[in-house]
């Protein structure tokens, strides 16, 4: 009896595998069998990724070169920096104006000067000169600025003589010149002349000079230029 029982269990059990399934044992292992016979698919798509992989590096490598250009480009570019200089230096070579060279000199000689043909010297005797001038337009006295007494001043056209009076004579003592005919002995320097000629002529040993006004002094003679907007509108020969 036992044995007849083991035995309808067993069938039993057989027959609840066979009706769980729809198929026998050996037809449910075939699906295990399907997808193992699949698996290769799977692995090679698996195998098939890294070349998509490949080709995008193969890609970035491809640019690198125009990316290295491009930079070598933006260094090669000049800076402000180094254009500034060829705008600059041709502006500091350019000198506003040309000076005359100051190689003149000044002397005793040039304390002498023609006018109307007559040569006069401060220091000298009006008496000796009186004449060859005729009549003067003006003739003023007045209380000396420079000497004790009376100065005389004779006033022709285009010059004016001062004299002081020492005894029985009036001795001159300036010579004005305030017309362009009458020239310095050295330079010709007139009126009109600009100060780079006074300059020229007799050179940078002034004795003392500003905008308007240059002196020459040698001794108790001096000679000055008046100056007005750079240019010369009088001369004067004068001792003390």
């Amino acid at each position: 009896m036992l044995k007849k029982a083991i035995c309808l269990i067993c069938l039993l059990a057989v027959i609840a595998g066979v009706s769980a399934c729809g198929k026998s044992p050996e037809t449910a292992s075939e699906p295990t069998t399907e997808a193992l016979t699949h698996a290769p698919a799977v692995s090679a798509d698996l195998t098939t990724a890294p070349p998509t992989e490949t080709e995008t590096v193969s890609e970035t490598e491809s640019q690198r070169p125009i990316l290295q250009k491009e930079t070598t480009a933006a260094r090669t570019e000049p800076t402000v920096t180094e254009k500034l200089p060829t705008t600059v230096l041709p502006l500091t070579t350019i000198p506003d104006e040309p000076v005359k060279p100051s190689s003149g000199s000044f002397g005793a000689e040039d304390m002498t000067v023609d006018v109307g043909g007559v040569t006069l010297t401060p220091g000298s005797a009006w008496s000796r000169y009186a004449d060859a001038f005729g009549s003067p337009k003006s003739t003023v006295n007045a209380p000396s600025c420079h000497f004790d007494g009376m100065d005389t001043i004779y006033t022709f056209d285009g010059f004016s003589i001062y004299t002081y009076a020492d005894g029985n004579e009036n001795y001159i003592y300036n010579i004005e010149i305030t017309t362009s005919s009458v020239h310095t002995r050295k330079g010709g320097i007139s009126v009109g002349a600009t100060e780079q000629d006074v300059l020229a002529a007799y050179g940078t040993g002034y004795a003392s000079k500003t905008e308007s006004l240059i002196e020459y002094r040698t001794g108790a003679r001096s000679l000055y230029f008046s100056l007005s907007d750079g240019r010369v509108s009088m001369i004067e020969f004068y001792t003390d």
